[in-house]
């Protein structure tokens, strides 16, 4: 009975997260959790039919309805929209939570420079490490190094910075960066939102919503910016810590707007090797967190002009709590 439940309860979720978004609290956690969920369908899979009654086999069809329904979509995009094969003016980017509270600035140094992308995004940067990283990149989106406020970006191009932000839904920087060929123009926007306080579930729930609301006026700040200074969208790249995935509103709603996510374009989404969030902390905060659940909340999407030709999440590196997130892309110059 109780797994008859648990079925019609995750496919009720499914809907209403779809048609709903992230309306209410409990829905937006539902929503940023639904692949787990999902996965204990495989759970329930081998007990009820490989090893309490093996007659029940209809349930094989409906779990198995219930996981193609979501992760079917999940990767339409690379079976529908193949990658571009790389070309020579193609150059690589990442964006990296580098963990405010880690002081060691060593293995976030040897990351970037074994992978040295040419556009480099980082959230919760010290001005310490700032400065450690600077040395390492002809340009950078700050003057001085007391201008560091949690997003900077840094990069072998030439930069102009057209802004820090911060406000009360987070942090968004706004780079225009010049690149070699053609002297083309790209935008760069280095997003931080607010990060989601699961421990409010004991105390005011409201809270959690918030946050999800909170996050999503983020993207409406930022969409308005690029309307305001007439950036063209096509042209920009949106990336950084999203602290949501891609079943929340912010996600969907950068993506209703024409924006790629450039790794799930070029990966297959494998719950055990698509994540981004926790990282293994064993060496930053002396404590191993691989028993959480793996989440992808990173993210680097792009305009309809960026071509994307690969991507990748650099696992187990950088002695943060979160993984970076790597792509490899040119601009359509015509």
């Amino acid at each position: 009975m109780f797994c008859y439940l648990y079925i019609f309860s995750t496919l009720a979720l499914l809907f209403l997260g779809l048609f709903l978004g992230d309306k209410y609290w409990w829905l937006a956690l539902a929503n940023s959790f639904r692949y787990w969920t999902l996965l204990t369908s495989v759970v329930f899979l081998i007990d009820q039919i490989f090893v309490k009654n093996k007659k029940q086999t209809f349930l094989l069809f409906i779990i198995l309805g219930i996981w193609v329904f979501n992760y079917v979509p999940l990767n339409l995009a690379i079976l529908f929209n193949k990658a571009s094969s790389k070309t020579e003016n193609s150059f690589k980017i990442m964006t990296f939570n580098v963990l405010a509270t880690n002081d060691n600035s060593l293995e976030v140094q040897q990351l970037i420079n074994k992978y040295h992308p040419e556009i480099l995004a980082l959230q919760e940067v010290s001005q310490n490490k700032a400065q450690n990283i600077k040395q390492e990149y002809k340009h950078k989106s700050f003057k001085k190094i007391n201008e560091v406020h949690d997003v900077v970006t840094f990069t072998d191009f030439l930069i102009k910075s057209k802004g820090n932000f911060s406000t009360p839904n987070g942090h968004f920087e706004v780079s225009q960066i010049t690149l070699p060929i053609n002297k083309t123009k790209i935008y760069l926007i280095n997003l931080h939102t607010l990060s989601l306080e699961p421990r409010n579930l004991l105390d005011d729930r409201t809270e959690i919503l918030d946050s999800y609301l909170q996050q999503k006026e983020l993207g409406r700040e930022i969409s308005n910016y690029l309307e305001r200074e007439k950036i063209n969208p096509e042209y920009t790249i949106i990336l950084g810590d999203f602290n949501s995935t891609e079943n929340n509103d912010l996600y969907r709603f950068f993506t209703k707007k024409g924006f790629t996510d450039g790794y799930k374009k070029t990966n297959i989404i494998i719950p055990f090797k698509s994540f981004t969030f926790p990282n293994n902390l064993q060496s930053a905060l002396g404590r191993n967190t691989r028993l959480l659940p793996f989440l992808r909340i990173d993210y680097i999407l792009c305009g309809k002009k960026i071509k994307i030709h690969d991507g990748e999440i650099i696992l187990k590196e950088g002695n943060s709590d979160h993984n970076p997130v790597m792509l490899d892309v040119s601009v359509i110059t015509k």
